[in-house]
């Protein structure tokens, strides 16, 4: 299986969440070594990469139990001969069904997510602007709802009803009902993977846009470049990571992820990595490395 944390072919979702563990571990180990200026800044950034592998794992716990509850309900509805009604009804009425039936509870414990993410990012510009609030950053309703509708709207009901209406026209036109339960039952397993993966990319997207408007709100005009750097950091990060770099930098980077801007996408899907906004005086008081031209050029050249 094609892996899209880091171009590879033989990543698992468990190997991801490893992966997790060693990005902050060494975040963790980054935060003893570096100066004190810079400490409050990388355990920040680790707390914010904690906040979204926890949530990925609960979102896991989450989806398993809403394609349970869901897998129950259409047993009920169809030993009680309603299943053939759901089959005609409106996709609006049909994703009611659905968040009614588990996955409701599964948005409620992602709204949960983004706000631990939000308390991270705040944090973080505040080692650059001590006194900046959560009122400077009005955009961050709108983000936060962007974020749950791409993952929500955009992946994960959509699965979930294609999924459901294939189970719905099998009972009605086969009543082989031990077979289609399977059958969803597999599915809904087999889409929960790239249902992860978008959940951990857009919250990824999601905490580098709260940064990028709060660096903006806060008069920050310069980016750090923070996470791992172990074995799974892409060639188009290694050469980025633990640097600053200004805006017009950041516009010249191309990761090839066709998720926009690195500012937005970092890496690409699943990256550990983010541009966290600072100060001139952080930059000269932790004796920050600035990127260069060729640093530029050389994490171009390592992207795919």
């Amino acid at each position: 299986m094609f892996c899209v944390a880091c171009g590879s072919s033989h990543h698992s979702l468990s190997e991801h969440m490893k992966g997790d563990e060693l990005a902050i571990a060494d975040l963790t180990k980054q935060a003893k070594r570096a100066p004190r200026s810079l400490k409050g800044l990388l355990i920040a950034r680790r707390d914010q990469l904690k906040a979204e592998s926890e949530s990925v794992r609960l979102m896991r716990t989450a989806l398993n139990s809403a394609n349970q509850a869901l897998i129950d309900a259409l047993e009920r509805a169809y030993f009680t001969g309603v299943s053939p009604a759901l089959l005609d009804i409106p996709q609006e009425e049909l994703a009611s069904f659905i968040l009614e039936n588990g996955l409701g509870v599964a948005l409620e414990g992602f709204g949960s997510s983004q706000a631990d993410i939000l308390e991270a990012v705040l944090n973080v510009v505040r080692e650059s602007d001590p006194s900046f609030s959560l009122d400077q950053l009005p955009t961050r309703v709108a983000i936060q709802d962007r974020t749950i509708r791409a993952v929500f709207e955009d992946v994960i009901i959509p699965d979930t009803q294609k999924a459901l209406r294939f189970a719905l026209s099998n009972l009605v036109f086969t009543n082989d009902a031990p077979s289609t339960f399977d059958a969803l039952t597999q599915q809904l397993q087999k889409s929960t993977g790239r249902q992860l993966t978008e959940v951990r990319t857009q919250l990824g997207i999601m905490g580098r846009q709260l940064s990028a408007d709060a660096g903006e709100a806060a008069g920050l005009n310069l980016f750090y470049y923070s996470g791992p750097l172990d074995g799974l950091t892409r060639k188009f990060c290694i050469p980025l990571v633990d640097k600053v770099l200004s805006k017009r930098q950041i516009g010249q980077l191309n990761n090839k992820s066709g998720l926009g801007s690195p500012l937005r996408s970092g890496g690409g899907y699943n990256c550990r990595h983010s541009f966290s906004p600072i100060s001139q005086g952080l930059l000269q008081a932790a004796g920050m490395k600035r990127a260069t031209q060729a640093d530029i050029n050389e994490a171009n050249r390592g992207a795919r």
